[in-house]
């Protein structure tokens, strides 16, 4: 069980870790830049060294990748006090800076400020190129040029900005003034607007922390004057380290590399925005660097070609070499010029498919060396510092250190994002396929049933509903759905494994309310099964997409990361039923059923069940330590409610038992008779009889047959009376619909389908009185007919829709038996109906 756990801790996989680094992974771009810089790193290592990827070195081991992240680190460390060094940090202000960190926050702080001074405006005459020529016969030709006025404003730009480290709060006694400069640039505009807003403006500083960087910086052996040297190391021990990559000293590193990061970018837009696109238009800066200008801002911003001494590689020494490992620390000394150095974990690096220590200082050697000859050749392309422009070598140099510092935190993150990725690449080798959900879940269940004794193995949830020596009425199952986001789909993982325990009879009687006055009380088979959910700890996510129109019912997440769905299944066989219950287990005894359904004649029902997940005993205490006395007391109180209504519940009612018992029929009498049983179902669930009417209330002694007879003998009485009933309903609906169209059987050969189609009153009577049937209803029809024909103007007038006012309708055959011969008020309509005003 041990090793099971910590394979499930080193499984484990933070889908917030996953989605900050993995995605974020650029395997072939990290590749390529690594490549690159081993052509470098050849030159400076011995002709015979091939240090080359950590994953192309064989039989290296897990401790090994420790090793690897540990240089990884101090790598990206050394760089960037690298290009603090570049920004002003030198060695008397970091052993400053180092000594501040011990007690309070160090802060690097960006601000500057800007100046408009409008300075004259001038006038001018601009030649335009074209020419207009004149000939005259008497002067000869002439040429005229057309000059153009011109107004021009000049602006004066005056901005400076400095780069501080402060300990505490800004403007505090601890307060070391790194780098800074003021410049000024003339423009010219050709309008009277400020081509900057007028006056004296305050820039937005930026800032960053920087403790935990200079908390890595240390003084060996307390010497004063000595080398500083970097010590990261990963506790293997501590509770939170899983892999490599993910544990608390690594993630401390990140999130201080990605708050660089986002500095050195807003660093990049402030000079941008506040100096180059100035010095852009400045005409001093441009009579100085030519047409060079855009090129040279340009390679402030792609300084790629300059060498980021953060690779993740091995080199494999053949067993002679070791030796020669353990006694020196490689090709490139001791560091010295740099600013500081890694020597914390020579010893263990010499016996390790690690780089030396030596080639960590050669690398961090030729890093300052490719920025010093970057700047260099930066510095004769602008003006000098000292001549008061607004752009410099001091802004070249700048934008240069925080951009490769951008690059450097980047390299951090991709080097050990590679060796998480390497793990988990080396992992799917080893298995043969990417672990899922399921499929540990799969895993956890196969080892379950090594782990535990037979009877208290975890067994698949699924049971047969049946009476003893009966052939089973249906199933009930627990199953695991497994959502598949790439398709859309959902697939079936099986039934789940609980842990259970049966409980036999006789056990204490419980009960579930039927109503507020009404309680059933019920005995029989219980069982209590315990259910131990496995899941990738994974943080709460959105809801799994709805399920294709075609699925059986639509699923509901079971667990916070909506990795699984627990579905129940209830089936019941043909000429079987039986009812389901579902609810909570109450106190007292007591069942709390939420729902109910009685399946029969194979039915089959998926119910997804949505489980919620209750604060642990560890979460709940520290959630109340802080809460008032009556605050705590009340939390408690609800918690325990809570935890004892938690129990889900299933409760199994079998319909032939208890129909036996109600109508005091023998045991197992309805076992073989399917008619009957479905009829009496019938006539309890759609007809809701009272059982009086179909109790057997014979001798107690008779026959099973003869109680059969007698029961059935009710039914088929019940059933007599309700066709009866039918018939009389049906009866009277056919009278009913007749007294309400009594002509209705004639309008359909007429067209006349209640959709507005009107026929005059004499072609319907004639129709009517086509039929040879005489009857009473037709004579009055035909009597009707001949006292309308007088009016030839009141039946054409029935041709048209009869009008919208309030009115008292009367049948037509009502209306001729009353004897109201010649009314002029009778409107004939598409429902043979005649209509009178109401009074």
């Amino acid at each position: 069980l041990r090793t099971c756990c910590r394979v499930l801790q080193s499984c484990r996989v933070s889908r917030f870790q996953h989605a900050a680094t993995m995605i974020q992974f650029d395997e072939h771009g990290f590749r390529r830049r690594v490549e690159e810089a081993v052509v470098t790193l050849q030159k400076l290592l011995h002709s015979t060294r091939r240090p080359t990827f950590a994953e192309d070195v064989p039989n290296h081991s897990y401790q090994d990748k420790y090793l690897l992240a540990e240089f990884l680190t101090n790598c990206g460390l050394a760089a960037q006090c690298t290009c603090l060094e570049a920004l002003g940090v030198g060695t008397q202000q970091l052993a400053t800076l180092v000594e501040w960190s011990a007690s309070e926050t160090v802060t690097l702080r960006l601000a500057g400020r800007q100046r408009c001074t409008f300075l004259r405006e001038e006038e001018r005459e601009v030649e335009s190129k074209a020419k207009v020529v004149k000939e005259s016969t008497i002067f000869g030709k002439s040429e005229q040029k057309v000059v153009t006025r011109v107004n021009e404003w000049f602006w004066k730009i005056d901005v400076e900005w400095e780069l501080v480290a402060y300990a505490g709060t800004m403007g505090g006694p601890r307060q070391l003034r790194l780098q800074g400069r003021s410049g000024s640039a003339q423009l010219k505009t050709t309008t009277s607007a400020t081509p900057e807003p007028a006056g004296q403006v305050e820039f937005i500083p930026t800032e960053v922390p920087i403790t935990w960087l200079l908390q890595q910086v240390k003084l060996p052996g307390g010497l004063v004057g000595a080398a500083h040297v970097l010590s990261f190391k990963i506790d293997r021990d501590a509770e939170g380290c899983r892999t490599p990559r993910r544990n608390p000293q690594v993630e401390a590193a990140l999130h201080a590399a990605r708050e660089l990061c986002a500095w050195s970018k807003r660093v990049c837009q402030f000079m941008n925005q506040r100096i180059f696109s100035k010095a852009e238009r400045c005409a001093k800066v441009q009579a100085h660097t030519g047409r060079g200008f855009l090129a040279l801002i340009a390679s402030t911003h792609q300084p790629s070609e300059l060498f980021v001494p953060v690779l993740p590689l091995f080199e494999a020494r053949p067993a002679e070499e070791e030796a020669d490992a353990a006694g020196g620390d490689g090709d490139g000394g001791d560091g010295d010029g740099t600013l500081v150095s890694v020597t914390a974990a020579a010893a263990e690096a010499a016996s390790t498919p690690v780089l030396r220590i030596g080639d960590i200082n050669a690398m961090l050697a030729e890093q300052r060396r490719a920025l010093e000859a970057k700047w260099a050749t930066l510095a004769d392309a602008c003006p000098p510092a000292d001549d008061g422009s607004l752009l410099s070598p001091v802004e070249l140099k700048l934008s240069i250190a925080v951009k490769h510092l951008d690059d450097c935190c980047s390299q951090l993150s991709q080097g050990v994002d590679y060796i998480e990725a390497m793990l988990k690449k080396q992992l799917l080798d080893a298995v043969g396929r990417l672990v899922t959900p399921a499929d540990f879940q799969r895993y956890m269940d196969f080892h379950g049933q090594r782990l535990f004794k037979p009877e208290y193995a975890p067994k698949p949830f699924c049971f047969a509903v049946r009476r003893p020596d009966h052939y089973p009425e249906g199933t009930l199952t627990i199953e695991h759905l497994s959502p598949d986001r790439s398709r859309g789909a959902i697939h079936t993982s099986g039934a789940i494994h609980t842990i259970c325990r049966r409980v036999a009879e006789p056990v204490a009687p419980m009960s579930f309310a039927l109503d507020a006055a009404t309680r059933v009380s019920f005995t029989g088979e219980r069982f209590v099964h315990a259910y131990l959910a496995h899941q990738f700890g994974d943080p709460p996510s959105p809801p799994p997409s709805p399920p294709p129109p075609n699925w059986r019912s639509p699923p509901a997440p079971c667990t916070s990361s909506g990795a699984s769905v627990l579905m129940l299944g209830a089936r019941a066989r043909q000429f079987s039923s039986f009812m389901l219950l579902l609810g909570r287990m109450g106190p007292a005894g007591t069942f709390e059923q939420k729902h109910a359904l009685i399946l029969q004649n194979k039915d089959a029902v998926d119910i997804p069940l949505m489980l919620e997940a209750l604060p642990s005993a560890t979460e709940f205490r520290d959630a109340i330590s802080s809460l008032s006395p009556e605050q705590q007391r009340f939390a408690k109180a609800y918690r325990a409610m809570q935890l004892e209504g938690s129990v889900f519940g299933i409760l199994v009612i079998q319909l032939k038992p208890q129909l036996e018992a109600l109508l005091k029929l023998p045991h197992d009498a309805l076992t073989k008779e399917i008619a009957l049983t479905q009829q009496l179902l019938d006539l309890f669930i759609q007809y809701q009889i009272p059982s009086d009417l179909l109790t057997y209330a014979g001798p107690a002694a008779a026959s099973p047959e003869e109680k059969l007879e007698a029961v059935r003998g009710h039914v088929a009485a019940i059933y007599k009376m309700v066709e009866a009933a039918k018939e009389g309903e049906l009866h009277a609906a056919r009278q009913q619909a007749m007294m309400e169209q009594p002509f209705h059987e004639y309008a359909e050969s007429f067209g006349d389908t209640s959709a507005g189609c009107f026929l005059s009153g004499e072609a319907r009577f004639a129709a009517m009185s086509a039929d040879s049937d005489e009857t009473p209803l037709r004579r009055n029809a035909r009597s009707l007919q001949r006292r309308c024909s007088a009016s030839a103007g009141l039946l054409s007038a029935c041709s048209a829709p009869p009008p919208r006012h309030s009115a008292v309708q009367m049948p037509v055959a009502a209306c001729a038996a009353g004897g109201m011969e010649g009314s002029s008020n009778i409107l004939m309509g598409g429902g043979f109906g005649a209509s009178f005003p109401a009074p």
